[in-house]
């Protein structure tokens, strides 16, 4: 099985080791260490996260805005489970502020046909967009001294057989831009 994640590096495993060794009884944290020594990363890559607007947005256009501005608005979010909200959600906690959503939803599609209508703002991987971007529908919003990413990963099980089907998306997934 091949697995196509967007999440936390690998490389963060020392950390979530520490956290393990605090929150975790021993024979839970031995089984997630066996299971994570069986895992093959194949494909590990920045994604970047952005604040994205319709153009037609009045903050759109704009250049380093501050954090606090954008707070007001009514924002379209994924739902908090999804892994770029969660770190957007502690971070604000961090700085103790919060963002009211407008619109929580779990259909990244959705939300970009909102924002087209310029229903507010949101904030996305910039994969997602890309082709908006480009067509002029949407606009980044650059916010000063914020950047956030999350990792586009690949993972599969080192001692399971890698079909020809998966080694073709293995390929295809690392030659894509």
């Amino acid at each position: 099985v091949v697995i196509l994640l967007i999440g936390f590096p690998l490389a963060t495993w020392a950390t979530l080791r520490y956290s393990l060794e605090v929150h975790m009884n021993f024979n839970a944290r031995r089984d997630l260490e066996a299971m994570v020594r069986t895992v093959d990363g194949v494909l590990e890559e920045p994604e970047d996260i952005v604040f994205v607007a319709s153009s037609a947005h009045p903050l759109a256009g704009q250049k380093a805005l501050e954090l606090k501005e954008l707070l007001p608005e009514p924002f379209l979010l994924t739902e908090k489970d999804a892994s770029y909200r969660f770190v957007l959600d502690r971070y604000l906690t961090s700085m103790d502020l919060r963002i009211e959503p407008f619109l929580e939803i779990g259909n990244t599609e959705f939300i970009i046909r909102l924002l087209k209508n310029n229903a507010g703002i949101s904030f996305l991987p910039e994969f997602s967009i890309k082709n908006e971007i480009s067509a002029g529908h949407l606009a980044v919003l650059p916010v000063k001294d914020f950047h956030m990413h999350i990792w586009r990963q690949i993972l599969y099980h080192k001692d399971k057989w890698v079909t020809r089907e998966m080694d073709a998306f293995i390929r295809l997934a690392q030659e894509a831009p």
